[in-house]
């Protein structure tokens, strides 16, 4: 496994990976509202300029997690 820095062409990636309100909840809690969009991304990494967003790629490089990290 390997971490990658989080860019926007993985959006898309991320964006399937939310398919209903209960998975956003848990992945986020309350900072986004359902349905998950590339904008509210934008956004979100707009204001927080700081926290470093990585995707997790298997050994085939397919992504299997996103991460963040808040300093």
């Amino acid at each position: 496994m390997k971490l990658i820095p989080f860019q926007k062409e993985h959006d898309p990636i991320l964006l399937n990976w939310v398919k209903d309100e209960q998975t956003l909840f848990l992945f986020s809690g309350i900072a986004f509202q359902f349905p998950l969009t590339a904008q509210q991304l934008d956004a979100y990494m707009a204001q927080y300029p700081d926290r470093k967003l990585y995707l997790a790629l298997n050994e085939d490089n397919q992504a299997i997690a996103f991460g963040e990290i808040i300093p």
